[in-house]
């Protein structure tokens, strides 16, 4: 038997033509490697048996047949095939090389898994959700107990009550109230000024001796001297000096001077006071300052004005203050003046009577030689500056009705 050529069919010569309805099982063992290389057979190729010829032609070569997609991958090198003993009876081979169990068919390659950035991105959002819900629905060690709401108890409905008719309002008439004027209170206890407080320092004198003491000239602006002697009892009364007069006393164990503070003083100024000693006639100046040894102006309180403000300060007449027994109330002013140097104006006033004030500053106490025993308050009036003081009416000096001349 001559050697297959490349790309044709092996024929069987001498047999007689088989078809497919006698087909026989061949019993001959089948290489389980074959040799031959087997290209994939169209639907329109012909039958092996077809192409047997006569012994005395050529054989009949068929064109070779390109691979085709379907060619086994696995297909066996091309080499020499080694020489076949021909079967009796010519299997015709089947059409479709998948039934055919010596042919063995291709395994499919695995794609070799590769990381990028989408399968990364799905991969942890896969954990995270995992983890998620596993917090949320892992059992806790606590157990959750579902709280009892009390059903609501029924309420009681109320009973109806009648509603009383409304009665008619009667119209209300207005009733006029007199603004309330701006006061300057006075506390009755510390706003008290003692008019024997202050005074000049005491002057030790030999009781065995005779003295006397004379004012030079009286100033009724700076005030009134008065002179106090320690005597057997004690001290003594009051007595006013006065330049028309000398005071001439002995026995006495000690001088104290007072006074009483004029209209108007300046800083400085003194009364002009002189004691002489009649068994040495030793000869002794006092300097009496009515602004500091009159009235403790400290106890008063103070009003501050400023240079252009004006107000007029008027002692209520029915004032609710009790000061003691037959102790009339009396109101002492001290007004201290604009100016570079320090000068005063003092005054006292009763019920009804007003002052203005005006300057740096306006001081008001009561004048009371005892404050233990007063009770009561007392609001001084403020009033415009420019009202005049001979329209206000005080109960001491109120004439009455009577008739005036008529105004041109």
């Amino acid at each position: 038997m001559s050697e297959k050529k490349n790309g044709t069919e092996s024929t069987l010569l001498g047999l007689p033509e088989v078809g497919n309805s006698s087909t026989q099982v061949i019993d001959s063992p089948v290489p389980s490697e074959p040799t031959l290389e087997l290209a994939p057979i169209g639907p329109t190729t012909a039958p092996v048996l077809d192409q047997i010829t006569a012994p005395s032609l050529p054989p009949v070569l068929t064109p070779p047949r390109t691979k085709t997609a379907g060619a086994m991958r696995g297909a066996v090198p091309k080499e020499e095939s080694a020489p076949r003993r021909p079967s009796r009876v010519a299997q015709a081979l089947p059409v479709d090389g998948a039934t055919d169990p010596r042919i063995t068919k291709p395994v499919p390659e695995k794609e070799a898994f590769e990381w990028t950035m989408p399968k990364v991105a799905g991969l942890s959002g896969a954990v995270g959700l995992l983890f998620i819900l596993v917090w949320v629905f892992w059992p806790s060690g606590e157990k959750r107990v579902r709280p009892v709401v009390a059903s609501p108890e029924p309420v009681a409905e109320a009973p109806v009550v009648a509603t009383p008719k409304p009665k008619p309002v009667q119209p209300v008439t207005p009733v006029v109230v007199a603004p309330r004027k701006p006061v300057f209170k006075l506390d009755v206890r510390a706003n008290v000024i003692d008019p024997f407080g202050v005074h000049l320092p005491d002057l030790e004198l030999d009781p065995a001796h005779k003295y006397r003491l004379r004012i030079e000239r009286d100033d009724s602006k700076l005030g009134t001297a008065l002179a106090r002697l320690d005597e057997k009892e004690g001290w003594g009364m009051m007595r006013k000096m006065a330049s028309h007069a000398v005071l001439q006393f002995g026995g006495a164990k000690a001088l104290r001077m007072h006074c009483d503070p004029g209209s108007t003083f300046q800083e400085g100024q003194t009364f002009p006071l002189e004691l002489v000693d009649l068994a040495t006639k030793k000869k002794s100046t006092l300097a009496l300052n009515p602004a500091t040894h009159c009235w403790d102006f400290e106890v008063a309180r103070v009003m501050e004005l400023g240079e252009g403000v004006k107000k007029r300060v008027r002692v209520p007449t029915d004032t609710k203050l009790e000061l003691g027994e037959k102790v009339q109330l009396r109101v002492a002013y001290v007004l201290e003046a604009l100016g570079e140097k320090r000068a005063w104006r003092t005054g006292v006033l009763s019920p009804g009577e007003s002052v203005l004030a005006e300057g740096r500053l306006a001081r008001f106490a009561i004048l009371d030689p005892y404050a233990g025993d007063n009770e009561g308050e007392l609001a001084l009036e403020l009033l415009a500056g420019d009202t005049e003081s001979s329209g206000l009416v005080t109960p001491t000096a109120a004439p009455g009705a009577e008739f005036v001349p008529a105004a041109k």
